[in-house]
């Protein structure tokens, strides 16, 4: 489980990161805009499929939802396309 919180930790930080870059997304060329969304892509899908990973291996030891196990990680939903109503992520936008 360590691993899956390292990697989690890990994929946040870029995802912190690469946010923060498209901040200055209208100051960018367009390829280097292309790289940004290619990257926001890539580590929102692999967030989400270590939150479910995570969310497998705590639910052998105890009863929780995606939506408690955001809570408590402090990640806000919007951040990983975490839809409540539906009760699944949400795709993330082709780049």
């Amino acid at each position: 489980m360590s691993s899956l919180t390292a990697r989690l930790a890990a994929t946040r930080s870029d995802v912190a990161r690469l946010r923060a870059d498209q901040s200055i997304h209208s100051r960018l060329d367009p390829a280097e805009t292309r790289r940004i969304e290619q990257l926001t892509h890539k580590w929102t899908a692999a967030a989400q499929e270590v939150l479910q990973a995570l969310l497998d291996k705590v639910q052998q030891h105890r009863p929780v939802t995606m939506s408690a196990l955001l809570h408590d990680l402090q990640i806000e939903p919007r951040q990983v396309l975490w839809n409540e109503e539906a009760q699944d992520f949400d795709e993330p936008p082709p780049p």
